[in-house]
């Protein structure tokens, strides 16, 4: 009866092997599981501020994990001792002691009755055993299971801490690219700026230069009708006194010859030299009237093609 009554005092002290911490061990477990549920809700949801909270969770499931997985190998460790002093007390029947059966009849009941008891006993304790060993066998399990979903979250927190940190560099790419954009932008318009103050003075220099072409043609025109027929006039007007002196040489020759016959051959060599030297400033005057016409269709040519020149110009430089 001690043997049995020292054997279900080990096994309740190892059962107070699952406690941690005061708790239960369907606490703890629920516990653990609380916490990778929420660790996996932080994956999901991705905020860098819950980094530093995911990984005290996770540094605090790992210490708890470890102080539960030394009590459960304590409590492996321990439960065969208690089956090793039962098996030792059980080893202490030897058949060479055992009394003469027709001698000591009473003794041997007693000692069959006490193997009996004691077989039943350690069947029992053997029930127990394979209960604890499954229930532990179990706690491993569900524990191994938690450290799976742990490695996993925490592979997942990885791959999600570098997926944000390549958005990161590519958001800082974009903002890169973005101040190139602004940059080049801002040059345009400041380049358009320039264009269009260029295009008011090209506009303003146009405007000035049309009225420089309407000046020339009005002074073209005036030329055209002013100086040339001046110029003609007066050119007509020494004309005709010429032709008049012409004329009047001529009723001085008619007169000179109707003289006798000895004056004008007196005279005639002098009136031959006046008549030669009248007909040669006749020439003279006729060329030069043709040389001022000629003149001025030169100049009037000189002019067309310079406003000819001028209208290219023009042309060319709205162009």
């Amino acid at each position: 009866m001690d043997l049995i009554t020292e054997t279900e005092s080990e096994n309740v002290d190892d059962s107070s092997l699952w406690l941690h911490n005061s708790k239960s061990l369907a606490d703890i477990l629920t516990e653990i599981n609380q916490n990778v549920q929420q660790m996996l809700r932080m994956i999901e949801d991705s905020k860098p501020e819950s980094t530093e909270k995911f990984l005290y969770l996770y540094q605090s499931l790992g210490e708890t994990y470890n102080d539960l997985n030394q009590e459960l190998l304590n409590g492996l460790l321990k439960l065969p001792c208690s089956l090793v002093t039962s098996m030792g007390a059980l080893s202490t029947f030897k058949p060479d002691k055992s009394p003469d059966l027709e001698s000591g009849g009473t003794s041997y009941s007693s000692l069959n009755h006490q193997v009996v008891s004691t077989t039943s006993s350690e069947k029992s304790q053997s029930l127990k055993l394979n209960d604890e060993v499954e229930k532990k066998d179990s706690a491993f399990l569900l524990a191994d299971m938690f450290c799976a979903e742990l490695e996993t979250a925490r592979r997942e927190l990885e791959a999600r801490n570098i997926a944000i940190e390549t958005e990161k560099r590519h958001v800082v790419d974009l903002e890169s690219k973005l101040s190139d954009s602004v940059y080049k932008i801002e040059k345009l318009e400041s380049e358009l700026d320039e264009v269009k103050e260029c295009l008011g003075v090209s506009e303003a220099e146009v405007s000035k230069l049309m009225e420089m072409l309407s000046e020339c043609k009005n002074e073209k025109s005036k030329l055209q009708t002013d100086n040339a027929d001046d110029l003609l006039d007066s050119l007509r007007a020494e004309l005709r006194s010429r032709e008049i002196q012409i004329e009047q040489m001529e009723e001085y020759l008619n007169q000179v010859l109707c003289l006798n016959e000895t004056e004008i051959k007196s005279e005639s060599e002098t009136d031959k030299n006046i008549v030669e030297e009248l007909r040669a400033k006749v020439e003279v005057l006729e060329k030069q009237v043709e040389l001022q016409r000629n003149v001025i269709t030169e100049r009037e040519e000189e002019k067309r093609e310079a406003i000819r020149q001028l209208c290219f110009s023009l042309d060319h430089y709205m162009n």
